[in-house]
């Protein structure tokens, strides 16, 4: 791969989507991290409710995912997802025409009324509130994917109708648990497995937006899996195609993935097949999930790590899955459970992911701290990690700063959160 240094472990994947990342890196220049982060995106969402990995006897884990891709303006974030996505966007495309010539074909009808109006085959959805997505969930239950282009208005849009509750709503359907929406003068909905894998782009100078207090303390940014790779300077132009063939396996496979049956109780609820370990797996699963217990309760307490660190579980039983039904359709085979080299790629990927919230993290605190300029920053930085008032003016003193502007300072360091602020004492977020 000659047009940026490969981080993200695209080995995890079988042979053919390999190709595929690497050749539309050669030839479309786009990064591997963002192709790597759409395969996930799209294997999750074909999959959706058709299977979960059994961890223990009631306790499941199904592929849902939310991720971030982090790039600059014209660094192909874009055009990266909407190639990996390309085998969803066609099924969309097609079930939108069979749509519209169900609903002719129900509109010349003489008898309407015994007639049920045709109901639209989704598998992406954006910009609508967490009624309209449950409605439409309700009709596509095996699972529909949340894509935004430009995934902080996503953020944004979060209680723009009820305050707290459409947070509350992305972070249960994360967690699989049921979500029941009532609504004024119409039937409730009740949705007994949400599945609504998210995906979008967002740019670096965005991320404090993502990263601030309340979304830490709540878990939200912890459910996000970030892919930031580092700037690669815009190639030159060359005449190498994508080639054809490479496309079109990569397309079937993923058709494949969508093949996978589901199966519908007695009251037509989509009952996901459960997916165990397999014993000769059992060893390396174990060992995976004690080094990460052992790492959590290393982790400071008040590290920006231990949340995510927390969920790493939660996001290796999900890797585990989509690695496996990927690998078995690769290979055109059923085992229906989970063996070693799924669980050796979703450590990989599990390594991979912690790194870039990692580097996220960093690049909000640098980021915030560059809003401090001259005085302000020399008097942060001359503050130790924790203090009180009396300390803080003691600094000031020492620095010539009077006790008015000091205090503008404080106020100004704890908008910006950079401190912690409690009965009169400050604890330094960011050193």
């Amino acid at each position: 791969m000659k047009k940026q240094d490969q981080t993200f472990p695209i080995e995890v994947f079988p042979q053919s989507i390999q190709e595929y990342i690497k050749k539309a890196n050669e030839t479309l220049n786009f990064p591997i991290d963002f192709l790597g982060a759409g395969v996930l995106f799209s294997s999750s969402l074909l999959i959706g409710n058709s299977m979960k990995m059994k961890m223990k006897t009631k306790w499941f884990q199904p592929p849902i995912l939310y991720l971030a891709i982090v790039g600059d303006p014209g660094s192909s974030k874009s055009p990266a997802l909407s190639f990996t996505m390309s085998p969803i966007i066609k099924k969309q495309k097609r079930y939108f025409v069979e749509y519209l010539e169900e609903m002719e074909i129900h509109n010349n009808l003489d008898d309407k009324t015994n007639n049920p109006i045709p109901i639209l085959k989704q598998l992406l959805i954006n910009d609508i509130t967490p009624e309209t997505i449950s409605m439409i969930h309700n009709s596509n239950p095996r699972g529909i994917g949340y894509y935004k282009d430009e995934l902080i208005s996503w953020i944004n849009e979060f209680n723009r109708y009820h305050s707290g509750s459409d947070e509350q709503f992305w972070l249960s359907a994360w967690s699989n648990q049921p979500i029941t929406i009532n609504r004024m003068s119409r039937p409730p909905i009740n949705i007994p497995s949400p599945f609504i894998p998210v995906i979008g782009s967002i740019q670096p100078a965005i991320l404090p937006e993502i990263f601030d207090k309340k979304r830490k303390s709540n878990g939200f940014t912890d459910r996000i899996l970030f892919a930031f790779p580092d700037s690669v300077p815009k190639p030159f132009w060359d005449e190498n195609e994508m080639p054809l063939h490479i496309v079109e396996e990569y397309e079937n496979l993923m058709n494949r993935l969508y093949e996978i049956p589901g199966h519908y109780d007695e009251n037509d609820n989509i009952q996901a097949r459960e997916i165990p370990i397999h014993l000769d797996a059992k060893n390396e699963f174990l060992s995976w999930y004690n080094q990460n217990v052992n790492q959590i309760n290393e982790e400071d307490k008040e590290s920006d790590q231990r949340g995510v660190l927390a969920k790493n579980d939660i996001h290796f039983a999900r890797f585990c899955l989509i690695l496996q039904a990927l690998i078995d359709v690769s290979n055109q085979e059923a085992t229906f459970t989970i063996g070693k080299e799924a669980i050796n790629g979703a450590g990989k990927l599990v390594a991979y992911f912690n790194d870039q919230s990692k580097k996220a993290m960093e690049y909000v605190k640098k980021n915030k701290k560059q809003k401090l300029i001259g005085s302000p920053l020399l008097y942060f930085e001359a503050l130790p990690d924790e203090f009180n008032r009396k300390e803080a003016n003691n600094v000031a003193n020492s620095l010539d700063i009077k006790l008015s502007c000091s205090e503008k300072h404080l106020e100004k360091f704890r908008e910006l959160e950079l401190v912690d602020y409690k009965y009169n004492n400050y604890k330094k977020i960011i050193v």
